[in-house]
């Protein structure tokens, strides 16, 4: 629950209005601040204005924000590539791995 902490204050605004559920809330909640504000802006303008607001394909529309390492133009697996943060699959910031988030795909389960 405290990933929720992530979300902007005008998400903070529709998830307290249920126009989005939990887990959309935890999906937006993993971009950054500035992708959150860009994708509000995109998709979520006019919720107030709209009694009948439901966000369509959230998933869908969320992957324009997403980094997705396996497109990336550079060796992931490279532990010299940032030194201070080794390899994408082991860096703090690569919520894909962190086991806290996903405790059933931990290599200790």
């Amino acid at each position: 629950m405290l990933r929720l902490l992530n979300l902007i204050e005008k998400f903070h605004d529709v998830f307290l209005s249920a126009k989005i559920t939990t887990n959309d809330a935890f999906q937006i909640a993993s971009l950054s601040s500035a992708a959150q504000e860009d994708f509000f802006s995109e998709y979520f303008e006019d919720w107030q204005s709209n009694p009948n607001f439901s966000p369509k394909n959230l998933e869908n529309q969320l992957k324009r924000y997403r980094c997705d390492l396996r497109k990336a133009p550079f060796d992931t697996g490279d532990k010299t590539l940032l030194p201070e943060a080794r390899a994408c699959s082991n860096c703090i910031y690569n919520s894909a791995y962190l086991q806290t988030l996903f405790p059933e795909l931990s290599k200790d389960s």
